[in-house]
């Protein structure tokens, strides 16, 4: 068994770009620190899938995902018959995964998992992908490192029995913002598992060269945010709250002359609301912004830095910014957000959400134009924190 080569589960089939740049970032640094990298997908259909696509019928997003067709129904988007669904794909998929990890795991003496958001609720199957992949390593005597991006879900119905076991079989947990560790200590308790905190891995993203001009003086980041559709405990009211503020923001900023875009980290989730906000702003003020769909995590490095200031509803928006030394401001919906921006003690760039849904377009203007009369001085600091905060980085990482 070589000590210098290592499994690293995390999610690779995704649109989402912060989950990739994860990956990549996790990737890059294990190869850099010498170590011979083998990856496995951790979500069970797209390892299956790829692995043994004559066992798996092929689908788009809006298809089936096992080779048994799924009749629609309005029902089988109901909370309970969608965690039944996953559940009872998951025992199709377990025997295959276990082959395929022990194949990939072989002469692995560390399994890393993490990269991407594994914690999503039990209706996705997800705990029981983490569970399942701790399980397996311990049994095949392999350390267990665990990255959680965010803790939220560990409160969601069903996740904290699933995850809290995964969590403490692992030889380490390793949490991106303090916020996080403290929200896992207040759930399990601090004795019952060894917690870490190294900084998201995308802040360290290789700075781009400087170009000539910029493109956009603000690009807004849109997610839909309260979305019923895509959040458990959604409301529709919030929903449009959040967009109608993104929409006011914008039509104050074209009113003041001001270059603006859209941008979506995430095309499957975003476009629609990006659509929608686009729309809005075209009958606000008669403007049509031009909505930017980078494809792979360097394009969205490339975009960042084509632009002045970076209003992000996403937080791997605002972390791929803050790796280009563009100043971001943030929407603050989560704790992680909290305790990235608490990290790097650049709390000012924390855009607050009221119990409606809604933050304060003129405070969010004044902080653009204080940021936009002293660009230089918000970029020197910081490139003097990621300068820090990489080699507490390097540090961290060799201890893994």
């Amino acid at each position: 068994m070589s000590k210098h080569k290592i499994l690293s589960v995390g999610i690779c089939t995704t649109d989402n770009l912060g989950d990739i740049a994860i990956m990549t970032m996790i990737h890059n640094m294990f190869t850099d620190a010498g170590y011979q990298v083998e990856k496995i997908d951790f979500n069970f259909r797209a390892l299956v899938e790829n692995t043994f696509p004559f066992l798996v019928q092929k689908r788009s997003s809006s298809e089936a995902d096992v080779s048994v067709k799924i009749v629609k129904c309005d029902c089988l988007d109901n909370r309970f018959f969608k965690t039944l669904r996953n559940c009872l794909k998951f025992f199709f998929y377990w025997p295959l995964v276990l082959i395929i990890f022990l194949r990939k795991s072989r002469g692995c003496s560390k399994v890393f998992i993490g990269g991407g958001n594994l914690l999503m609720g039990v209706e996705y199957g997800f705990p029981l992908q983490a569970l399942t992949y701790v399980l397996f390593s311990k049994l095949m005597r392999k350390r267990v490192d665990f990255l959680c991006v965010g803790a939220g879900p560990f409160t969601a119905p069903g996740v904290k029995f699933l995850l809290g076991y995964a969590l403490r079989l692992s030889d380490r947990v390793i949490c991106r913002d303090s916020e996080s560790m403290k929200l896992i200590e207040k759930e399990f308790g601090s004795d019952s598992v060894k917690l870490d905190v190294i900084p998201d891995p995308v802040l360290l993203w290789p700075k781009l060269s400087e170009t000539k001009g910029y493109k956009y003086d603000v690009l807004i980041n849109v997610l839909p945010l309260f979305s019923v559709s895509i959040f458990p405990d959604g409301d529709k009211q919030k929903a449009n709250n959040f967009r109608t503020s993104i929409e006011r923001l914008i039509t104050e900023l074209i009113s003041r002359e001001l270059t603006v875009g859209i941008f979506i980290t995430d095309a499957a989730v975003d476009a629609h609301i990006g659509k929608q906000v686009i729309e809005g702003v075209l009958a606000n003020t008669g403007t049509q912004l031009i909505l930017e769909v980078p494809s792979n995590p360097n394009e969205l490095a490339m975009l960042c830095n084509q632009t002045r200031i970076i209003f992000s509803s996403r937080m791997h928006g605002a972390i791929m910014a803050l790796s280009q030394y563009v100043p971001a401001l943030c929407i603050c919906w989560q704790p992680k957000v909290e305790g990235l921006y608490s990290e790097l003690q650049m709390e000012d760039f924390l855009v607050k959400l009221d119990d409606l849904g809604r933050f304060s377009v003129s405070d969010t203007v004044s902080k653009i134009f204080d940021i936009h009369t002293k660009q230089q001085a918000y970029i020197g600091y910081i490139q003097q924190k990621l300068d820090k905060i990489k080699s507490q980085y390097i540090e961290l990482w060799g201890t893994l």
